[in-house]
Protein backbone atom coordinates (compact mmCIF):
# COMPACT_ATOMS: atom_id res chain seq x y z
CA UNK A 1 0.00 0.00 0.00
CA UNK A 2 2.92 2.53 0.76
CA UNK A 3 3.91 2.30 -3.12
CA UNK A 4 0.48 2.53 -4.37
CA UNK A 5 0.42 5.83 -2.11
CA UNK A 6 3.90 7.26 -3.04
CA UNK A 7 2.74 6.53 -6.67
CA UNK A 8 -0.51 8.56 -5.94
CA UNK A 9 1.89 11.63 -4.48
CA UNK A 10 0.70 13.91 -7.47
CA UNK A 11 -2.53 14.18 -6.07
CA UNK A 12 -1.63 16.01 -3.21
CA UNK A 13 -2.24 19.59 -3.67
CA UNK A 14 -6.33 18.71 -3.40
CA UNK A 15 -6.04 17.21 -0.09
CA UNK A 16 -5.58 20.62 0.78
CA UNK A 17 -9.16 21.98 -0.60
CA UNK A 18 -11.93 23.12 1.58
CA UNK A 19 -15.63 23.33 0.89
CA UNK A 20 -15.39 22.40 -2.67
CA UNK A 21 -18.55 21.53 -4.17
CA UNK A 22 -18.67 21.52 -7.83
CA UNK A 23 -22.49 20.73 -8.25
CA UNK A 24 -23.82 23.29 -6.44
CA UNK A 25 -24.59 25.94 -9.18
CA UNK A 26 -23.65 23.98 -12.18
CA UNK A 27 -25.98 24.64 -14.85
CA UNK A 28 -24.43 23.30 -17.79
CA UNK A 29 -21.86 20.31 -18.08
CA UNK A 30 -20.26 18.99 -21.25
CA UNK A 31 -17.66 16.46 -20.83
CA UNK A 32 -17.92 15.58 -24.84
CA UNK A 33 -17.61 11.81 -24.20
CA UNK A 34 -18.73 10.71 -27.64
CA UNK A 35 -21.53 12.98 -27.85
CA UNK A 36 -22.90 16.85 -26.62
CA UNK A 37 -24.92 15.55 -23.97
CA UNK A 38 -25.47 17.86 -20.64
CA UNK A 39 -24.91 16.31 -17.50
CA UNK A 40 -25.43 19.30 -15.34
CA UNK A 41 -29.41 18.92 -13.42
CA UNK A 42 -30.57 20.77 -16.88
CA UNK A 43 -29.83 18.53 -19.16
CA UNK A 44 -30.15 20.51 -22.10
CA UNK A 45 -27.97 18.37 -24.60
CA UNK A 46 -26.42 19.90 -27.52
CA UNK A 47 -26.52 19.78 -31.05
CA UNK A 48 -23.06 18.94 -32.99
CA UNK A 49 -22.55 19.83 -36.21
CA UNK A 50 -19.60 18.60 -38.56
CA UNK A 51 -17.40 17.68 -35.33
CA UNK A 52 -15.05 14.68 -34.37
CA UNK A 53 -13.92 13.47 -31.35
CA UNK A 54 -10.49 13.23 -29.65
CA UNK A 55 -8.14 12.20 -27.08
CA UNK A 56 -9.85 14.40 -23.95
CA UNK A 57 -7.32 15.92 -21.19
CA UNK A 58 -7.89 12.64 -19.32
CA UNK A 59 -6.16 10.71 -21.76
CA UNK A 60 -9.47 8.52 -23.17
CA UNK A 61 -10.39 7.80 -26.50
CA UNK A 62 -13.00 10.19 -27.64
CA UNK A 63 -13.63 12.39 -24.65
CA UNK A 64 -12.98 15.48 -26.64
CA UNK A 65 -14.86 17.39 -29.22
CA UNK A 66 -12.81 18.39 -32.18
CA UNK A 67 -13.89 21.38 -34.30
CA UNK A 68 -12.50 21.79 -37.62
CA UNK A 69 -12.49 25.90 -38.33
CA UNK A 70 -15.59 25.99 -40.51
CA UNK A 71 -18.89 27.75 -40.07
CA UNK A 72 -20.61 24.70 -40.17
CA UNK A 73 -18.06 23.03 -37.43
CA UNK A 74 -20.28 24.05 -34.03
CA UNK A 75 -21.90 22.67 -31.13
CA UNK A 76 -25.49 24.25 -30.37
CA UNK A 77 -26.27 24.23 -26.90
CA UNK A 78 -29.80 26.24 -27.23
CA UNK A 79 -30.91 29.81 -26.30
CA UNK A 80 -31.71 29.05 -22.35
CA UNK A 81 -30.34 31.66 -19.95
CA UNK A 82 -29.70 28.83 -17.09
CA UNK A 83 -30.49 31.36 -14.32
CA UNK A 84 -27.67 33.30 -14.91
CA UNK A 85 -27.82 37.29 -14.01
CA UNK A 86 -24.95 39.22 -13.15
CA UNK A 87 -22.50 36.24 -11.85
CA UNK A 88 -21.11 33.57 -13.67
CA UNK A 89 -18.28 30.89 -13.98
CA UNK A 90 -16.89 29.19 -17.32
CA UNK A 91 -14.10 26.71 -17.02
CA UNK A 92 -12.94 24.77 -20.56
CA UNK A 93 -10.13 22.90 -21.70
CA UNK A 94 -8.69 23.64 -24.57
CA UNK A 95 -5.85 21.89 -27.09
CA UNK A 96 -4.95 24.47 -30.26
CA UNK A 97 -2.94 25.72 -32.63
CA UNK A 98 -5.24 28.13 -34.54
CA UNK A 99 -3.64 31.76 -34.85
CA UNK A 100 -6.49 33.24 -36.19
CA UNK A 101 -10.08 34.77 -34.31
CA UNK A 102 -12.47 32.69 -32.72
CA UNK A 103 -15.22 32.10 -30.07
CA UNK A 104 -14.45 29.02 -27.46
CA UNK A 105 -18.09 29.40 -25.64
CA UNK A 106 -20.00 31.81 -26.68
CA UNK A 107 -23.48 33.26 -25.74
CA UNK A 108 -23.07 37.11 -26.21
CA UNK A 109 -25.83 39.28 -28.24
CA UNK A 110 -24.39 42.85 -28.63
CA UNK A 111 -27.85 43.84 -30.02
CA UNK A 112 -29.55 43.23 -26.84
CA UNK A 113 -26.71 44.50 -24.50
CA UNK A 114 -26.39 41.27 -22.83
CA UNK A 115 -24.18 37.78 -23.00
CA UNK A 116 -20.62 36.47 -23.02
CA UNK A 117 -18.02 35.21 -24.64
CA UNK A 118 -14.51 33.77 -24.46
CA UNK A 119 -12.30 34.93 -27.61
CA UNK A 120 -9.33 33.42 -28.74
CA UNK A 121 -6.93 35.88 -31.15
CA UNK A 122 -3.45 34.75 -32.02
CA UNK A 123 -3.42 32.08 -29.69
CA UNK A 124 -4.73 34.61 -26.45
CA UNK A 125 -7.92 34.49 -24.62
CA UNK A 126 -10.00 37.25 -23.28
CA UNK A 127 -13.53 36.57 -21.62
CA UNK A 128 -15.37 39.50 -22.25
CA UNK A 129 -19.27 40.75 -22.72
CA UNK A 130 -22.12 43.24 -22.01
CA UNK A 131 -23.52 43.93 -19.16
CA UNK A 132 -26.71 46.16 -19.85
CA UNK A 133 -24.73 49.47 -19.45
CA UNK A 134 -24.26 50.39 -23.00
CA UNK A 135 -20.25 49.38 -22.67
CA UNK A 136 -18.40 46.12 -23.86
CA UNK A 137 -16.61 44.52 -21.25
CA UNK A 138 -13.13 42.79 -21.60
CA UNK A 139 -10.47 41.40 -18.97
CA UNK A 140 -7.70 42.15 -22.10
CA UNK A 141 -6.06 39.25 -23.52
CA UNK A 142 -4.02 36.60 -21.48
CA UNK A 143 -0.56 37.13 -21.32
CA UNK A 144 -0.14 33.41 -21.67
CA UNK A 145 -0.69 32.19 -25.52
CA UNK A 146 -2.78 28.50 -25.29
CA UNK A 147 -2.01 27.72 -29.52
CA UNK A 148 1.01 25.17 -28.38
CA UNK A 149 -0.57 22.46 -29.37
CA UNK A 150 -0.90 21.20 -25.31
CA UNK A 151 -3.96 21.34 -23.15
CA UNK A 152 -4.57 24.93 -21.06
CA UNK A 153 -7.48 24.96 -18.63
CA UNK A 154 -9.22 28.45 -18.98
CA UNK A 155 -11.67 29.99 -16.80
CA UNK A 156 -13.68 33.31 -17.34
CA UNK A 157 -15.87 34.77 -14.09
CA UNK A 158 -17.85 37.21 -13.69
CA UNK A 159 -18.70 38.87 -9.95
CA UNK A 160 -21.15 42.29 -10.17
CA UNK A 161 -18.87 44.36 -12.35
CA UNK A 162 -15.83 42.44 -12.26
CA UNK A 163 -14.85 40.30 -15.08
CA UNK A 164 -11.41 38.08 -15.01
CA UNK A 165 -9.54 35.47 -16.87
CA UNK A 166 -7.75 32.35 -15.65
CA UNK A 167 -5.20 30.56 -17.41
CA UNK A 168 -3.83 27.55 -15.83
CA UNK A 169 -4.34 28.46 -12.63
CA UNK A 170 -3.22 31.52 -12.72
CA UNK A 171 -5.02 35.08 -12.98
CA UNK A 172 -4.09 36.68 -16.23
CA UNK A 173 -6.81 39.38 -16.78
CA UNK A 174 -9.56 41.70 -14.97
CA UNK A 175 -11.57 44.67 -15.04
CA UNK A 176 -13.82 46.86 -12.83
CA UNK A 177 -16.48 48.79 -13.61
CA UNK A 178 -18.86 50.95 -11.31
CA UNK A 179 -22.13 49.18 -13.31
CA UNK A 180 -25.25 49.54 -10.92
CA UNK A 181 -26.95 46.27 -11.24
CA UNK A 182 -25.17 44.51 -14.26
CA UNK A 183 -27.31 42.09 -16.15
CA UNK A 184 -25.37 39.41 -18.51
CA UNK A 185 -28.29 37.29 -19.04
CA UNK A 186 -28.66 36.59 -22.70
CA UNK A 187 -31.26 34.77 -25.19
CA UNK A 188 -28.68 34.37 -28.07
CA UNK A 189 -27.50 30.69 -28.18
CA UNK A 190 -24.94 29.18 -26.07
CA UNK A 191 -22.64 28.24 -28.87
CA UNK A 192 -19.49 25.67 -28.51
CA UNK A 193 -17.01 26.36 -31.41
CA UNK A 194 -17.91 29.59 -33.06
CA UNK A 195 -20.70 32.52 -32.24
CA UNK A 196 -23.80 30.85 -32.94
CA UNK A 197 -25.83 33.65 -32.23
CA UNK A 198 -23.98 35.56 -35.14
CA UNK A 199 -22.73 32.94 -37.32
CA UNK A 200 -19.00 34.25 -36.93
CA UNK A 201 -15.67 33.35 -35.17
CA UNK A 202 -15.19 29.54 -36.05
CA UNK A 203 -12.66 28.03 -33.92
CA UNK A 204 -10.20 25.06 -35.77
CA UNK A 205 -9.13 23.40 -31.98
CA UNK A 206 -10.13 21.01 -29.46
CA UNK A 207 -12.46 21.76 -26.44
CA UNK A 208 -13.06 19.11 -23.37
CA UNK A 209 -15.05 19.87 -20.06
CA UNK A 210 -16.59 22.80 -20.61
CA UNK A 211 -18.41 23.50 -17.25
CA UNK A 212 -21.13 26.96 -16.36
CA UNK A 213 -21.85 28.28 -13.22
CA UNK A 214 -24.31 30.79 -12.46
CA UNK A 215 -22.24 32.03 -9.47
CA UNK A 216 -18.32 32.58 -9.09
CA UNK A 217 -16.58 29.70 -7.54
CA UNK A 218 -14.47 29.93 -4.72
CA UNK A 219 -10.19 29.78 -4.96
CA UNK A 220 -10.32 26.30 -4.33
CA UNK A 221 -13.49 25.23 -6.54
CA UNK A 222 -11.31 26.86 -8.88
CA UNK A 223 -7.97 25.20 -7.98
CA UNK A 224 -9.25 21.78 -7.95
CA UNK A 225 -10.66 21.76 -11.27
CA UNK A 226 -7.32 23.28 -12.43
CA UNK A 227 -4.91 20.85 -10.79
CA UNK A 228 -6.85 17.89 -10.87
CA UNK A 229 -7.06 17.73 -14.63
CA UNK A 230 -3.40 19.22 -15.26
CA UNK A 231 -2.87 15.91 -12.78
CA UNK A 232 -4.75 13.77 -14.80
CA UNK A 233 -3.42 14.67 -18.27
CA UNK A 234 0.84 14.74 -16.71
CA UNK A 235 2.25 11.78 -19.40
CA UNK A 236 5.11 11.14 -16.59
CA UNK A 237 2.61 10.03 -14.26
CA UNK A 238 0.46 7.68 -17.00
CA UNK A 239 1.44 4.84 -19.15
CA UNK A 240 -1.05 4.42 -21.85
CA UNK A 241 -2.64 0.94 -22.52
CA UNK A 242 -5.45 1.05 -25.40
CA UNK A 243 -6.64 -1.88 -23.72
CA UNK A 244 -7.41 -0.59 -20.22
CA UNK A 245 -10.85 0.20 -19.88
CA UNK A 246 -13.66 0.74 -17.65
CA UNK A 247 -17.40 -0.01 -18.65
CA UNK A 248 -19.67 0.99 -18.32
CA UNK A 249 -19.57 4.31 -18.71
CA UNK A 250 -21.93 6.47 -17.70
CA UNK A 251 -22.46 3.79 -14.89
CA UNK A 252 -24.91 3.16 -12.31
CA UNK A 253 -24.56 0.32 -9.78
CA UNK A 254 -21.25 -1.79 -10.96
CA UNK A 255 -18.39 -1.28 -12.97
CA UNK A 256 -16.16 -3.96 -15.04
CA UNK A 257 -12.50 -3.30 -15.73
CA UNK A 258 -10.62 -4.97 -18.38
CA UNK A 259 -7.15 -5.31 -20.17
CA UNK A 260 -4.73 -5.03 -16.82
CA UNK A 261 -2.09 -7.48 -15.81
CA UNK A 262 -2.89 -9.64 -12.43
CA UNK A 263 0.46 -10.32 -12.41
CA UNK A 264 0.98 -7.88 -10.45
CA UNK A 265 -1.32 -6.77 -7.12
CA UNK A 266 -3.41 -4.46 -8.55
CA UNK A 267 -5.16 -1.43 -6.38
CA UNK A 268 -8.32 0.06 -7.68
CA UNK A 269 -8.84 4.24 -6.16
CA UNK A 270 -11.73 6.50 -7.70
CA UNK A 271 -11.43 10.02 -6.57
CA UNK A 272 -13.89 12.77 -7.01
CA UNK A 273 -12.92 16.14 -8.76
CA UNK A 274 -11.85 17.58 -5.70
CA UNK A 275 -9.35 14.82 -5.50
CA UNK A 276 -10.91 12.73 -2.34
CA UNK A 277 -10.88 9.28 -2.88
CA UNK A 278 -14.10 7.94 -2.21
CA UNK A 279 -13.38 4.08 -3.18
CA UNK A 280 -10.45 2.01 -2.62
CA UNK A 281 -10.18 -1.97 -3.70
CA UNK A 282 -6.98 -4.28 -4.04
CA UNK A 283 -7.95 -6.16 -7.77
CA UNK A 284 -7.99 -9.90 -8.70
CA UNK A 285 -9.18 -11.68 -11.35
CA UNK A 286 -11.80 -12.81 -9.23
CA UNK A 287 -13.17 -8.87 -8.37
CA UNK A 288 -13.00 -6.63 -12.02
CA UNK A 289 -16.27 -6.25 -11.42
CA UNK A 290 -17.16 -3.40 -8.59
CA UNK A 291 -19.81 -2.26 -6.81
CA UNK A 292 -20.64 1.52 -7.16
CA UNK A 293 -23.90 1.72 -5.98
CA UNK A 294 -23.34 3.75 -3.06
CA UNK A 295 -21.33 6.42 -5.33
CA UNK A 296 -23.34 10.03 -5.82
CA UNK A 297 -24.12 10.97 -9.38
CA UNK A 298 -21.09 12.99 -10.73
CA UNK A 299 -17.91 13.04 -12.29
CA UNK A 300 -15.09 10.94 -10.85
CA UNK A 301 -11.47 9.72 -12.15
CA UNK A 302 -10.75 5.70 -12.10
CA UNK A 303 -7.08 4.91 -11.31
CA UNK A 304 -5.54 1.73 -11.62
CA UNK A 305 -2.07 1.13 -10.52
CA UNK A 306 0.34 -1.85 -9.35
CA UNK A 307 2.94 0.87 -7.84
CA UNK A 308 5.16 1.12 -10.91
CA UNK A 309 2.07 2.96 -13.33
CA UNK A 310 -1.16 4.45 -13.40
CA UNK A 311 -3.80 3.54 -15.65
CA UNK A 312 -6.42 6.22 -15.60
CA UNK A 313 -9.90 6.70 -17.12
CA UNK A 314 -12.70 9.42 -16.27
CA UNK A 315 -15.63 8.33 -15.32
CA UNK A 316 -19.50 9.39 -15.20
CA UNK A 317 -21.72 7.67 -12.51
CA UNK A 318 -25.18 8.24 -12.87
Amino acid sequence: MKSILLSLSFLFPFFMFSQVNLDSGLVAYYPFDGDANDYSVNAINGIPSNVGYSTGVYGGSNTSILFNGSDSSFVDCGTDNRGITDSITISVFVRTTFDGIGDIVSKYDPGNDHGYHFQMSLGKIRFAGRDGSGNYRSTGYSLTSINDSSWHHIIGVVRANTWLIYIDCTLEGAQSNSTVNPDISSAANLGIGKDVFSNQKFLDCEVDEVRIYNRELTADEMDSLCYTAASASTEEFVEKDENFIIYPNPAKNFLTISGIDFTEKQQLIITDMSGRIVLEKLLDVESTKIDISNLSSGNYLAIVSDGQKLLKQKLIIF
